[in-house]
């Protein structure tokens, strides 16, 4: 019995997608994370944005509403050009997420993991 491993080009991340963050939750990228328990975002070079803010559905293709924490506060998160964030945790008790960014579209790198 031989045991074999399977490797990803370097380049390739399996869990990582690059997804839109427009201005509208209807025109931003949908993100199924009912396999996920934690992620981070990965941010671009940009100008005028200043804050991301979480939508979710139950499921994939459903309600997109927005989210907010147990202190009934909207789940936002402020942002600066070229850096790196944990995702909220509030997200993962949902199937799907949608990402909004103030004042311009941006092309965001998730990472996923299980």
């Amino acid at each position: 019995m031989s045991i074999i491993r399977f490797q990803t080009a370097s380049d390739e991340v399996p869990n990582n997608r690059t997804v839109t963050a427009a201005t509208s939750v209807e025109i931003s990228t949908e993100i199924d994370i009912r396999d996920f328990a934690g992620g981070g975002i990965v941010l671009p070079s940009f100008g005028s944005a200043t804050t991301l803010t979480y939508y979710v559905a139950s499921k994939p293709g459903g309600t997109y509403q927005p989210l907010y924490d147990r202190d009934n506060a909207a789940v936002t998160q402020a942002i600066t050009s070229e850096k790196s964030y944990p995702l909220p945790d509030e997200i993962y008790g949902f199937g799907a997420l949608k990402i909004t960014a103030d004042n311009e579209s941006l092309s965001v790198v998730i990472s996923l993991k299980g």
